[in-house]
């Protein structure tokens, strides 16, 4: 009954029936330590109690099912689809992800499909984006402008410049290749 209390004192709050010494007190009232912190309410997020990561500045993109928050690996999460528009320097989708350029490294558990990014790109699916300034790991095939690291793809490889080295299970057409190069398929260089 006190789980159900506090939901409920918490759930008032974030709908901005209470405002935050109302809501304290009204957690003191059904046995919450005034040492347990609440968040002030924004319109642009809202700070979960209880989230297993620390505040890093890292863009993390997950999903609840009802209260509980869905990790890595359970059945599902492939088919879900995000579209970020926002400024993002690290960025972890256990999905599909769609977004604009990334300040940093980006993981997807599925496909990726962004602008620019200024790190490295790992996916479990496809990989179609810009510019790339770090390594590019796709299980699948691999589109992109520059690579200013090493690219591996299980399937194909189409993109401008690449730094490092290319291993692909299909073929490559990119513009030049710096390092070594292993194909199941063919290579095709300007």
């Amino acid at each position: 009954m006190g789980n159900t209390n506090i939901e409920k004192i918490l759930e008032m709050y974030k709908n901005g029936n209470v405002n935050l010494d109302e809501a304290s007190r009204l957690l003191a009232s059904v046995g919450v330590q005034e040492s347990m912190p609440i968040a002030p309410v924004s319109t642009e997020c809202t700070n979960i109690i209880g989230i297993p990561w620390e505040d890093d500045g890292k863009l993390r993109i997950v999903v609840y099912k009802g209260k509980n928050l869905l990790t890595k690996g359970e059945a599902g999460k492939q088919n879900i689809d995000i579209t970020y528009r926002g400024e993002a320097i690290d960025v972890e989708c256990y999905g599909n992800l769609t977004c604009n350029d990334i300040g940093g490294n980006v993981k997807a558990s599925g496909n990726l499909s962004c602008k620019d990014i200024d790190g490295s790109a790992d996916a479990m699916g496809n990989i179609s984006c810009g510019d790339i300034d770090g390594n590019v790991n796709a299980a699948g095939s691999i589109t992109s402008g520059d690579i200013d690291g090493s690219a591996n793809a299980g399937g194909d490889i189409k993109c401008g410049d690449i730094d490092g080295g290319v291993t692909a299970g299909g073929n490559v057409y990119c513009d030049n290749v710096d390092g070594n190069v292993y194909v199941g398929g063919s290579v095709n260089t300007k």
